[in-house]
C-alpha cells in the first residue's frame, strides 16, 4: 500500500496538469454531492436538539371524514391529545408542543422584536436538548398551571440582557401579556423542525377537549425497535376514541410517524410523498457523481495513454494484466481520496460560510418554502461519522465510475505496441 502511495504521487509529479484537473473535477463533484447530502442527514439524523429522532414518533395532524360525506383537516386537537396520546403507556416520554408562532417581544424602554414561539409542556425538555445557559427548564408542575414563565434563546437574551444569568427573573412582554424568564438556552437551528424556536412558554391541555387545535406530539420510545409497540397503543385506543366521534370518523393519515414524515409533512390534510422526495436525492446523487465522472475518466484515460511504455515494459517483465489493473485503479483511488479530503474541506468551509442559503436551496427544491422563515443549518453535523464514511462512499462510486474503464483498457494493451 505504501508503495502505491508513493507512484501515485510520482506519477502526479510527472503528470502535473492531468493530475491537477483530475483532482480538482474529483474535489468539486464530492463537495457538491456532500452538501446535499450533509442538509438531507441534518434533517434526518440523530443530532444536535433532535438526537432522539430515530426513536421517536410524531403525531401533528388530524382528518374527520363525516359519515354524510367530506372531510374536515386541521393540526391535533386538545380532545384527541388528552384521550389518545396522554394517558399512553408504551412511550418514554409524550411531548406535547405547538408550532412556532410569530410574536412580538419587548422589555420596558427597549425595542422590542418579533420572534418565533412555540407552547410546550415539559416532556418536550426530555425528548428535545437545549443548552442550558442560564437557569432551568419547565417543570410539569409549572405546565398544569400554565405560568406565565418563558424560556429565552441566546440571542434574542442578548438583545435585552448583557448576560444569560441577568435575563433569568425578569420580565418581558410577549405580545403584551407579562412572562417571567425561566431560563436561557443556546439558539436552535430551524432545521430542527420540532424543537426550533426563539422563545418557549409553558403548553397545558389538560382542560382544552376542542376537536381541532393547534397541538402536535412526540413520543420517545426505548429503542427504534420498540416504536411497533407505541404504533398499536396508539391505534388501539384511537379505534376506542373513533367511538365517541360516531358516526364521523378520525383518520390520523398514517401517523405515528417516523422523524423523515413528519419533517416533510407540510399539510394537515396530505401525506407527504416520501418516495418521490427519496427519488429526487437519488437522481441528485445520480448526476452530481456520473456526469463530473464521464469528464474525469477521459482525463484518466490520457494519463494513462502517456504512460503506455511504463506499463509495456513491466508487461515485459512478467507483470500480470490483473496486477497493472489493481496498480493503476489504487492509483487512481488515492487521487480521489485527495480529492475527496480536498472535496470535503471546501464542503465544509461553503457550509459555514453560506449554510443558511445552501439549506435553503436543498430543502426548498425537495419540500418547497414553509413556515414562513429561513432554513438553518446546525453545524455539528458536520463531525458526524456518518459524514466521514458517505465521504468515502462517494470516493469509491467516483473512482469505480472514473477509472475502471480506463484502467481495464490500459491493462489489456500490447506489449509490442506499448513499446513502440
Amino acid at each position: 500500500m505504501k508503495e502505491i502511495f508513493r507512484l501515485a504521487l510520482i506519477n502526479m509529479r510527472t503528470q502535473p496538469l492531468l493530475a491537477a484537473l483530475t483532482v480538482i473535477g474529483s474535489a468539486v463533484s464530492i463537495c457538491l454531492v456532500m452538501m446535499v447530502f450533509i442538509v438531507r442527514q441534518a434533517s434526518l439524523a440523530d443530532y444536535g436538539n433532535e438526537p432522539n429522532r430515530s426513536r421517536t414518533l410524531y403525531c401533528c395532524a388530524q382528518v374527520f371524514k363525516r359519515a354524510k360525506g367530506g372531510t374536515e383537516s386541521s393540526w391535533m386537537g386538545g380532545r384527541l391529545v388528552n384521550e389518545v396520546f396522554l394517558p399512553l403507556k408504551t412511550p418514554q416520554a409524550i411531548a406535547v408542543f405547538k408550532g412556532i408562532s410569530k410574536q412580538e417581544v419587548a422589555l420596558t424602554g427597549l425595542e422590542s422584536q418579533e420572534i418565533y414561539v412555540r407552547a410546550a409542556n415539559a416532556d418536550y425538555f426530555r425528548i428535545f436538548r437545549f443548552d442550558l445557559l442560564a437557569g432551568q427548564t419547565f417543570t410539569p408542575e409549572e405546565c398544569h398551571e400554565g405560568s406565565r414563565l418563558v424560556i429565552l434563546s441566546e440571542s434574542v437574551a442578548a438583545h435585552y440582557f448583557s448576560h444569560p444569568a441577568e435575563a433569568v427573573g425578569q420580565e418581558v412582554s410577549i405580545n403584551e401579556d407579562s412572562y417571567v424568564v425561566k431560563a436561557v438556552v443556546r439558539d436552535v437551528a430551524s432545521i430542527m423542525k420540532a424543537a426550533y424556536a426563539q422563545a418557549w412558554i409553558p403548553c397545558s391541555v389538560e382542560e382544552d377537549f376542542g376537536r381541532n387545535g393547534p397541538y402536535q406530539v412526540a413520543m420517545l420510545g426505548e429503542s427504534e425497535a420498540g416504536l411497533a409497540a407505541i404504533r398499536d397503543e396508539v391505534e388501539q385506543r384511537l379505534r376506542v376514541h373513533n367511538q365517541t366521534v360516531l358516526p364521523d370518523t378520525l383518520d390520523l393519515l398514517g401517523q405515528p410517524a417516523s422523524q423523515e414524515d413528519y419533517f416533510y409533512r407540510n399539510s394537515a390534510n396530505r401525506i407527504p410523498g416520501l418516495k418521490n422526495i427519496r427519488r429526487e436525492f437519488y437522481i441528485i446523487y445520480l448526476v452530481l457523481l456520473v456526469i463530473p465522472a464521464l469528464n474525469i475518466a477521459s482525463m484518466t484515460r490520457s494519463r494513462l495513454r502517456q504512460r503506455e511504455a511504463e506499463i509495456g515494459v513491466r508487461r515485459a517483465f512478467g507483470a500480470t494484466r490483473r496486477a497493472i489493473l489493481v496498480q493503476t485503479f489504487m492509483e487512481s483511488m488515492v487521487q480521489t481520496l485527495l480529492a475527496g479530503l480536498l472535496g470535503l474541506g471546501l464542503c465544509f468551509l461553503l457550509l459555514a460560510c453560506f449554510g443558511g442559503s445552501i439549506t435553503q436551496g436543498v430543502l426548498n427544491q425537495s419540500m418547497g418554502p414553509t413556515f414562513g422563515f429561513a432554513w438553518t443549518l446546525d453545524l455539528s453535523i458536520l463531525f458526524q461519522p456518518a459524514v466521514w464514511l458517505w465521504t468515502l462512499l462517494f470516493c469509491l462510486i467516483l473512482n469505480a465510475i472514473s477509472s475502471l474503464v480506463p484502467t481495464w483498457r490500459a491493462s489489456r494493451c500490447n506489449i509490442v505496441e506499448s513499446l513502440k
